[in-house]
């Protein structure tokens, strides 16, 4: 087994590099870092060109710099998580809780799911179609076609990806109503839900969410994985629907938290600060006090913590 740890930055922070590596490199041979706009000289850092919402592009560039050095995993990771101390190359199979030829992401988020969970990005995939022209990029013949595509999802037990209720979708749509990249697409959804109120949104393309700052593939998965992230990435797709909708395109296993022995923490609004002075800012006392079964801490801040 030979592991890539990779290390994605949403914008240039050079100066996290070496608290990284100084945190990781005991733990991790092949540690690299994907910065947008890079222009030093370490080699191990692999410069991209993209915008940070669609940093599933990010994944498709740097794969092209790496993809010969045989790893047989790759694991992502943002620049501001602290993954549980105890994890290293040769034992995170085992202390997540995957086989060996099992991908990862935490958790998939349905749009069309009957609950009231709520995402603003559903608009994002609502207004999604990925048989138009972008700006010059046609990626009709590089996905699986519609109905291939919803194969896959149901095969991964994910059905409620397809339609969305429009009062669901309404709903979402309330804070962003009016900024012009919503503006049409929930224009019509306002006319269709005054006529059926009760009828359903059919998305273009089969589409899901995650939340994405760390997640795991197989070697085997990702010249098509990287293909579609690229694909997204040049069509203007939201990272967090993007990377899941292209893993659940290309890997034949997934595994979520709901069956792995960890599980992550990321942290919102308030508690981040709550957070943070739990531990102090001190990254010695957040490791020290890593709790037993939780997979990651997010975010945390290297530039204020001592």
């Amino acid at each position: 087994m030979k592991v890539a740890l990779i290390i994605v930055y949403n914008h240039r922070f050079d100066k996290n590099i070496e608290r990284i590596e100084t945190l990781l490199k005991n733990k991790f041979s092949n540690i690299y870092h994907i910065i947008p706009f890079y222009d030093g000289n370490k080699k191990n850092v692999i410069t991209v060109y993209e915008s940070s919402w669609f940093f599933s592009g990010y994944i498709a560039q740097a794969y092209e710099k790496i993809k010969n050095e045989n790893f047989t995993h790759f694991i992502f990771t943002a620049d501001d998580m602290i993954i549980n101390p105890n994890i290293n190359e040769n034992n995170f199979l085992e202390q997540i809780g995957l086989k060996n030829n099992e991908s990862f992401i935490p958790g998939f988020i349905e749009f069309g799911n009957n609950n009231k969970e709520t995402w603003r990005r559903i608009g994002e995939a609502m207004g999604y179609n990925p048989y138009i022209k972008y700006n010059g990029a046609e990626i009709k013949s590089i996905l699986p076609n519609y109905i291939e595509a919803q194969n896959l999802f149901i095969k991964h037990n994910l059905k409620n990806s397809f339609e969305i209720p429009y009062k669901k979708a309404l709903k979402n749509f309330t804070k962003d109503l009016f900024k012009e990249s919503y503006y049409y697409t929930s224009k019509s959804i306002l006319a269709k839900l005054i006529k059926h109120p009760f009828s359903k949104y059919k998305l273009e393309y089969p589409l899901v969410g995650s939340y994405s700052d760390f997640f795991i593939t197989t070697a085997d998965i990702m010249p098509k994985f990287c293909q579609y992230c690229g694909a997204f990435a040049a069509t203007n797709l939201f990272v967090e629907i993007a990377i899941p909708t292209a893993l659940v395109l290309a890997a034949p296993k997934i595994k979520t938290e709901k069956d792995t022995i960890l599980k992550g923490t990321p942290f919102w609004g308030d508690e981040i600060e709550k957070e943070c002075q739990k531990y102090n800012y001190e990254l010695t006392e957040l490791l020290s006090k890593f709790p037993s079964g939780q997979l990651y801490h997010h975010p945390v801040k290297l530039s204020k913590w001592k």
